[in-house]
């Protein structure tokens, strides 16, 4: 899971079905200083699958590729969507 290398928000991303409802696909940030059972992120954005590669964080914003071939900035702090991009019709490789 990558951090922002201070150990404050770490970001995390699945493909699969989500705890609460039925929509598929996930991307969070967490506080990762917080010990033990951590239920509440620092935000998320769930129906999009990001399934085959990492989130990268590059400065204030997490980065992330989809199923699809669609990248995604995210702030970091807050989760605002930044920006997005077409980068193929798919992606099944790590980014």
């Amino acid at each position: 899971m990558p951090s922002d290398g201070g150990g404050s928000c770490s970001a995390s991303k699945n493909r699969d079905e989500n705890v609460e409802g039925n929509e598929l696909g996930l991307i969070a940030a967490i506080d990762g200083s917080q010990k033990g059972d951590i239920k509440t992120p620092i935000w998320s954005h769930k129906g999009r699958q990001f399934g085959f590669s990492s989130p990268i964080i590059d400065g204030n914003r997490v980065i992330q590729i989809d199923n699809t071939g669609g990248m995604f900035a995210y702030g970091l702090e807050n989760g605002t969507p930044m920006w997005t991009q077409t980068v193929g019709t798919g992606q099944k490789a790590p980014l």
